[in-house]
């Protein structure tokens, strides 16, 4: 009985402990990512703003594939994007993935003979020590395949090999 006790008040000091410290991790993170390409931001929104364009050039929703794409939306089983406001410097979409709802954005800031392109993705986390904890990881998993994307389509769009 002692050593059940023992163990009880361990996983109960050990969760504390855990919750205390993932206090300190924030609730709130931007991941972000920005390229400069050498076309004009009506350009640039062409392509960002009609969905059924980013398998050219998004890695991340192809990793999801078969997909139905249309003008506003992408779809399949695990993977849902929405877009939900654009303009000529602004794309707006609501991501789903695994029951879990995020939003991201495409900023575009037109400058002399480039226009810089800025993708983010916002996430919220519960107090739970495991979604905390889980969001260390997310800039990990999430910049390469933005970096890639961005990439893409700077060559799509600058017509580059």
């Amino acid at each position: 009985m002692k050593i059940v006790k023992l163990i009880l008040i361990s996983v109960v000091v050990f969760f504390l402990l855990m919750t205390a410290f993932s206090s300190l991790l924030p609730s709130h993170i931007t991941i972000s990512r920005a390229i400069d390409i050498s076309a004009t931001a009506k350009e640039i929104s062409a392509q960002i703003t009609d969905l059924r364009k980013w398998p050219q050039w998004n890695t991340y929703v192809n990793a999801f594939p078969p997909a139905d794409f249309f003008a506003d939306s992408i779809k399949n089983a695990s993977l849902s994007v929405r877009r939900i406001f654009s303009d000529d410097q602004l794309v707006k979409t609501s991501w789903q993935q695994n029951q879990k709802s995020f939003p991201a954005a495409f900023r575009l800031i037109p400058q002399q003979s480039v226009t810089t392109v800025q993708w983010y993705f916002e996430f919220t986390f519960k107090w739970y020590p495991w979604e905390k904890f889980g969001s260390i990881v997310y800039d990990k998993q999430l910049g390469p395949e933005m970096e890639q994307s961005l990439l893409n389509l700077k060559r799509l769009l600058e017509k580059a090999p």
